[in-house]
């Protein structure tokens, strides 16, 4: 079975310090398959607002964007 985290992160590009939205992604990397980092807490910054949410870094250097994170969660959340 897949490890699976819950984590808050950006709702939109532009979410002027408010819009968060809290989403469970399998644990693994898109790109290769490998293990997501460890979650910490973090800052999006949308241009002129704070927002603080959740952040990880993956151990095989790839990076998952907000943008891509909220993609993977929409299409595995598909009814």
């Amino acid at each position: 079975m897949v490890e699976q985290r819950t984590v808050i992160i950006p709702a939109c590009v532009e979410h002027e310090g408010l819009r968060s939205m809290q989403v469970t992604l399998d644990w693994i990397c898109p790109k290769c398959g490998g293990s997501r980092g460890e979650v910490f807490k973090t800052i999006s910054w949308d241009g002129s607002l704070r927002l603080y949410c959740d952040g990880w870094e993956n151990p095989c250097g790839h990076i998952d964007k907000y943008s891509d994170v909220r993609k993977e969660w929409f299409e595995a959340n598909k009814k």
